[in-house]
C-alpha cells in the first residue's frame, strides 16, 4: 500500500501563522480607526427674502376712448433678493361684464432681484367689443412666480 504524503511541517507552520496574522489585523485595523479617526462639519444657511408689490395709482374707472382702447397702468416691484415672474389677471364681476371686452392684452415678464427697489410700469390695454359699455368693475390679480 502506498503511503500519502503529508503536507511538510514548515508549511503547515507558515499557512497557520499567515491566517492568524490576517484575523488579527483584520480586528487590529478596524479598532484603531474607529478609535483615532475625527470628523467634523460646519455649514450655515440663509433663505434670500421674498419681497413683491403690484400697485396702481388710477382710482377710478378705465376710461374707453374713441379708439376703444382704455389703459390701466400696474406698478410691479421688487426689491427682494430673489428674480421673479408675474402675471397680470383681469377678474370681472360676471360674465356678461366680461363679454363686453374683446380683447385684452396682460402684462407678464420677469423682474430681477432689486436690492434698492426696481419697479416696472406696466400698461393693460382693453378694446371694447360693443359701444357704450358704461362702467365696468374689474379686478387686477398679478401672480408672483420665484424664478430657480
Amino acid at each position: 500500500m502506498m503511503r500519502k504524503k503529508s503536507m511538510p511541517t514548515t508549511l503547515s507552520v507558515a499557512l497557520v501563522l499567515l491566517c492568524m496574522v490576517l484575523v488579527t489585523a483584520h480586528f487590529t485595523t478596524g479598532m484603531y480607526a474607529r478609535y483615532t479617526t475625527k470628523s467634523r462639519g460646519d455649514d450655515s444657511g440663509r433663505i434670500a427674502s421674498f419681497k413683491v408689490s403690484a400697485t396702481s395709482a388710477q382710482t377710478g374707472p378705465v376710461t374707453i376712448g374713441a379708439s376703444k382702447e382704455g389703459t390701466y397702468t400696474l406698478t410691479v416691484t421688487n426689491p427682494g433678493e430673489t428674480a421673479v415672474r408675474y402675471k397680470a389677471e383681469v377678474k370681472f364681476a360676471s360674465a356678461d361684464d366680461a363679454a363686453k371686452f374683446g380683447e385684452i392684452t396682460l402684462p407678464t415678464g420677469t423682474l430681477a432681484p432689486g436690492g434698492a427697489n426696481e419697479t416696472k410700469t406696466l400698461t393693460l390695454k382693453m378694446s371694447e367689443s360693443v359701444t357704450g359699455a358704461g362702467t365696468v368693475p374689474f379686478t387686477v390679480v398679478v401672480t408672483f412666480t420665484q424664478i430657480d
